[in-house]
């Protein structure tokens, strides 16, 4: 019901002679509309802060890693490709730097509780120095931030293939589980707002809002290279409301212009240490043809779960995909057949052994490929429900 039908009945209401009863048809209504969106909100706090908590565990902000830390990178002294991903820390660095006193005073009471001990698991010497609590906190509160937008994004995107929202909020919810599971060999801060500017660029694409896709293309590239590659997706969902002329010119204008973006990151932390990419392909040939990745376990959420390339992984994503592929549209197909052509060989050109996240360009189609199996599954249920 749209506010001129409630418009309508509530000045039918006020005319009527049975006093209340309309009125109270009309809010009962207007509850059974919000009451819901309500829901939805607050279990995407909830499974994000699951997600994070299993994230924040495991790797933290990877202070311990010397070229990659978050140390080194807010200093601007991270190993490329590190330094490149500046998004978020650029955002804290600028804020840390208008911030008044007070604020900086007040970010070190919310760190340290009345006995001194302090309320997040920073590392010690970001507790004793002024200049870097206020940037730890916002990158963390950056990060959880992203992954409430990426639950709720990753809703979106599967409602946006016809997915009933049970289902939609099913998917959603149970990739965000099994992410910090996929961040194996190594997990970041950034790779959850990523995945969420993944979703919402494949939702503007959706809706052909070329304009908002270009400063996402900014955005989103600015906070990682990959998204140069991932761009190309776009293109057949595009072609649903576009010919392919324009398609291909929205596409091709945001793959330039994420490069044009990648290049400047690039000139400007070049003279730092390290190589714009790192080349792995012996090291990952060595490592699945070894055959470990099949048994091998990690800890995830405080206790040892499969690793994403074991056994009990294949055959999960198997029959996801095999129950999930025929529910999801032509277009949604394409996507994912043009991100696993693109992602698998940079993935195994590129990418340290193991790192499943590496494979992240794939994974809004598994979000999407996980919501068609619960719809598929919901409806095969009512088909065998007996008839009362």
């Amino acid at each position: 019901m749209n506010r001129t039908d409630l418009r309508h009945e509530l000045e039918h209401a006020r005319s009527s002679d049975v006093e209340g009863a309309p009125i109270a048809q009309i809010r009962e209504r207007r509850l059974l509309n919000i009451a819901p969106r309500i829901l939805l909100i607050g279990l995407a706090i909830l499974f994000a802060a699951a997600s994070f908590s299993g994230y924040y565990t495991k790797w933290q902000f990877r202070d311990v890693a010397p070229e990659s830390g978050l140390n080194k990178m807010l200093d601007g002294t991270a190993m490329r490709p590190y330094a490149y991903r500046r998004l978020v820390v650029d955002t804290v660095n600028a804020i840390d730097q208008v911030a008044p006193h007070a604020v900086k005073l007040f970010a070190s009471r919310v760190l340290h509780r009345q006995d001194g001990g302090p309320r997040l698991a920073f590392p010690s010497f970001v507790e004793g120095d002024s200049s870097k609590i206020l940037r730890y906190e916002l990158v963390y509160f950056i990060t959880y931030s992203s992954a409430i937008a990426l639950i709720l994004l990753g809703y979106k995107l599967a409602r946006s293939e016809g997915f009933e929202p049970i289902a939609a909020g099913a998917g959603a919810a149970s990739f965000m589980l099994i992410f910090p599971v996929m961040q194996s060999f190594g997990g970041y801060f950034y790779d959850y707002i990523e995945l969420a500017f993944f979703c919402l660029f494949l939702l503007l694409a959706r809706r052909a809002w070329w304009p908002a896709m270009l400063v996402v293309t900014v955005l989103a590239t600015w906070s990682k290279e990959s998204f140069f590659f991932f761009a190309v997706t776009a293109y057949p969902l595009l072609r649903e409301r576009k010919s392919p002329p324009m398609s291909a010119a929205i596409t091709a204008g945001c793959v330039i212009l994420a490069g044009l973006t990648y290049e400047v990151a690039r000139i400007r932390f070049g003279a730092n240490a390290g190589d714009t990419a790192e080349y792995h392909l012996v090291d990952q040939l060595y490592y699945f043809l070894s055959g470990i990745f099949l048994v091998k376990w990690e800890i995830t959420y405080g206790v040892p779960l499969p690793h994403p390339f074991s056994i009990p992984w294949i055959i999960a994503i198997t029959a996801l995909v095999a129950l999930g592929w025929r529910w999801v549209t032509p277009a949604m197909r394409q996507q994912i057949a043009i991100a696993a052509a693109l992602n698998v060989p940079l993935f195994l050109l590129f990418c340290a052994p193991g790192e499943a996240r590496n494979l992240s360009m794939l994974f809004p189609g598994l979000l999407v490929l996980m919501a068609a199996a619960f719809q598929a599954a919901a409806l095969r249920s009512s088909a065998y429900q007996p008839q009362r």
